[in-house]
């Protein structure tokens, strides 16, 4: 925390930057910029310059992801069953493996 605050002395609009784009950093990161009482007005502008461009992104992205799952749905109409059946499949193999193990180990075991 110390090391946080003397880069938000030294370097403040890239120590946010990091800060915001660091996932299991932006908690405690945001604390500490408003614990050291950095400037409000500062913190916005910083912060606007790096939340616009994501949601821009994000947005795009989600758009054109909607729009390739809306032309390939009536292909993976019944997916889901598919699925289930499959992790059914990998149960009933995981579980007969395990038994079968068992009983061949038994089975050296006696010999």
């Amino acid at each position: 925390m110390k090391r946080l605050e003397h880069l938000l002395h030294t370097h403040p609009g890239k120590t946010i930057v990091v800060v915001k784009l660091t996932p299991f950093l932006a908690l405690p990161g945001l604390m500490t910029v408003g614990a050291t009482r950095f400037s409000i007005k500062r913190f916005i502008s910083v912060c606007s310059l790096i939340i616009f461009p994501k949601v821009i992104i994000f947005m795009v992205l989600g758009y054109y992801f909607g729009h390739v799952y809306d032309s390939i749905s009536h292909y993976v109409q019944n997916a889901e069953y598919f699925i289930i059946l499959a992790i059914a499949l990998i149960l009933v193999a995981h579980y007969s493996y395990k038994r079968l193990t068992t009983l061949i180990s038994q089975r050296i075991e006696t010999i």
